[in-house]
């Protein structure tokens, strides 16, 4: 798992059985931060990339927990989103692409909240398009 933002990235182990999948790397990595990453539903996965559904319930929505952890403190709202986001991003793209195959960062996210819908986040307005893949929260802010 990979836990950061703006391409600094720090490296976490995950244990885990079965097959790796990306619903196991979202729930790795809201067990170590403590952020509540609830998805409204299973990670898809296609030719397209990944689609990852956040539930209202989710630290996108509600903010960091009342209680932090020290390590993953968050300060503010853009801080958190940006973190979560770029978090799953990169540590989907370098567990699920082989990097002697092809870039990592070729796997495209998409993110969407409940009922296949854009991430709209309020308090920085702005909205995280469905039908494009992930770019990253300062290039929404820009524009």
């Amino acid at each position: 798992m990979y836990i950061g933002s703006n391409g600094n990235f720090k490296e976490y182990p995950l244990e885990y059985e079965g097959e790796l999948t990306p619903d196991k790397l979202i729930e790795g990595i809201a067990q170590l931060t403590g952020w509540n990453l609830t998805l409204s539903e299973q990670v898809i996965t296609g030719k397209g990339g990944m689609t990852v559904s956040f539930s209202k319930q989710s630290a996108i929505y509600t903010g960091p927990p009342q209680q932090q952890k020290e390590e993953f403190h968050m300060f503010e709202v853009g801080q958190l989103v940006s973190t979560i986001l770029d978090s799953i991003q990169h540590t989907l793209q370098y567990n699920f692409v082989d990097p002697t195959r092809g870039a990592p960062s070729k796997l495209d996210i998409y993110y969407c909240t409940e009922d296949n819908q854009p991430l709209t986040i309020e308090a920085l307005y702005i909205t995280i398009p469905i039908e494009q893949p992930y770019q990253g929260i300062g290039a929404l802010i820009e524009s």
